[in-house]
Formats: structure tokens, C-alpha cells, sequence
């Protein structure tokens, strides 16, 4: 845990490997998981910009425009391929509720509610110890 107000840093993630553990993720069906790491690498946004996406602004997209939490700048993202086949996957296999929509929030949590950034930390700590990928971090 860091100090608020600190600089932090993070490893980067090989592009094979984080290849591979995408591919892990959708075989086993941990689809929040998977879109996590398939937009956040694909796209190169914030986890902050991360949690304000919807459906809406990625399904069928082959861009992006999001104007960042953090500076508050429109920018236009392109969306891979591999990223959009993903996304689509993900729409149509996941597990349909009241919480899913194209104007709701990608990624919610069983209440339907938008995760959290501490969650996000935690989630991805807990993949990688479960895959066995090494981070600096």
C-alpha cells in the first residue's frame, strides 16, 4: 500500500504473455477479468477511464472517444481487432441479468454497481499470483 500523495510504478507486462493469460481468462470464462486486461493493455487507458466505459462506447466500435478522468482531455482511441473480437465475445456469452445492457457500465459488480479502483488493484495482484505471473510490483 502506498502513501497518498506518493509516486508509485508498476512493471510493464510482456505482450505473449499477457497474450496468453487473455487466453486463459476467456477459455475459463472470467470475463470481467479477461475485458479488464484485454482493454486496459489493447487500448493503453486508466483504470479510472477504464470503469466509466459502457457497452454503448465499445461494441461494434472500431474507436473510442473518451474524455479522461484525470486530465479531463477528448481523446480517440483505436480499438484492435483482437480487442474488439473480445469484447464481442464477451457480450454474447456472458451470463445475461438485469445489470447488463449496452448503456450500462462494463465492469460492475454483482449489485450492479461500477468496481472500484482498490478493486481493480486487488483483481489483478490476485490473477497474476493465480497464473503465476511475475510483476516488479
Amino acid at each position: 500500500m502506498s502513501v497518498k500523495g506518493s509516486n508509485t510504478t508498476c512493471s510493464g507486462l510482456d505482450w505473449n504473455i499477457m497474450l496468453g493469460l487473455l487466453s486463459q481468462l476467456k477459455k475459463e470464462k472470467k470475463f470481467r477479468d479477461y475485458l479488464l486486461i484485454s482493454i486496459g493493455c489493447h487500448l493503453g487507458i486508466r483504470a479510472s477511464d477504464l470503469l466509466s466505459l459502457k457497452w454503448q462506447d465499445v461494441l461494434g466500435k472500431d474507436q473510442l472517444i473518451l474524455r479522461e478522468k484525470k486530465t479531463g482531455k477528448e481523446r480517440v482511441f483505436s480499438i484492435h481487432p483482437r480487442c474488439k473480437e473480445g469484447i464481442n465475445y464477451v457480450w454474447n456469452h456472458q451470463p445475461r441479468n438485469k445489470h447488463i445492457g449496452l448503456n450500462k457500465h462494463i465492469f460492475i459488480n454483482k449489485k450492479g454497481t461500477k468496481i472500484s479502483l482498490q478493486y481493480i488493484n486487488k483483481r489483478l495482484k490476485d490473477v497474476f499470483a493465480e497464473y503465476k505471473i511475475k510483476t516488479d510490483n
